[in-house]
């Protein structure tokens, strides 16, 4: 790499911002250490920093009121000596060496701009798993209000119930149940390990009932005071009510 593609000088990161609440929402772009290698990624984050902040500024969300106008400036100068320092390098081979500052300003925004629409893309995505996440458990909500109803009404079967929250859950107090090492089950799959009576319930163990609560991530009510019957009890209020 040629000599005046590192920094010829410090560029101390920005004094953080003096509102607690501001500088936990900004993006502060880190210092840059003389004889670091130039790279346009230093003017993106350097541009996001000044952005965030006046976006702060401007949008005045709750408890974000106190970015200063001096604290703006002093991101934009410290955008600006980045800018001048990559005039002279090659600027991470996406210009040329000496290249003018409007165009290591343009090339740094349109960079932003491909990361911000990458996040945007992956929130997006996010979302979405989030949403069909959410189906699923209102999904299987559903069903198993359905099956409560049927089970209440059935003296002898009873009709497995759906799992509704992600994960599992923790043993029961006095440390009953297993854990599995593996993920999960799915939202919506029904418990295979469900007693398929009235009969099969009242003969649940304390550990039986912990691997339910496990499965379910659902403690049922159960509380370290509870013994045995109380605990079935619960479990059969989860089953059909």
């Amino acid at each position: 790499m040629a000599a005046n593609n590192f920094y010829s000088i410090p560029i101390p990161a920005s004094a953080p911002l003096a509102n607690v609440n501001a500088a936990n929402n900004s993006h502060d772009a880190a210092g840059i250490a003389v004889g670091a290698p130039r790279q346009l990624a230093d003017l993106t984050n350097a541009l996001r920093e000044t952005r965030t902040r006046q976006e702060l500024k401007e949008n005045k969300p709750p408890n974000l009121t106190a970015v200063t106008s001096d604290e703006i400036t002093s991101s934009k100068l410290r955008s600006h000596t980045v800018a001048t320092e990559l005039m002279v390098g090659q600027n991470d081979g996406l210009l040329g060496a000496g290249a003018p500052l409007w165009a290591i300003t343009m090339a740094a925004n349109q960079h932003e701009n491909q990361q911000a629409n990458q996040l945007a893309l992956q929130a997006l995505t996010a979302n979405q798993q989030e949403n069909q996440l959410a189906l699923q458990a209102l999904k299987a909500m559903i069903l198993n209000e359905r099956s409560r109803r049927l089970n209440m009404a059935s003296p002898h079967t009873i009709i497995a119930l759906r799992k509704e929250n992600q994960g599992w859950g923790d043993q029961l107090p006095g440390g009953f149940g297993n854990v599995p090492a593996g993920p999960a089950h799915a939202l919506g799959q029904q418990c295979p390990f469900y007693p398929a009576n009235y009969v099969e319930l009242t003969g649940l163990s304390n550990v039986d009932l912990g691997n339910l609560s496990i499965y379910f991530n659902d403690d049922f009510g159960i509380v370290a005071g509870d013994n045995l019957a109380a605990r079935r009890a619960k479990f059969r209020r989860f089953t059909s009510n």
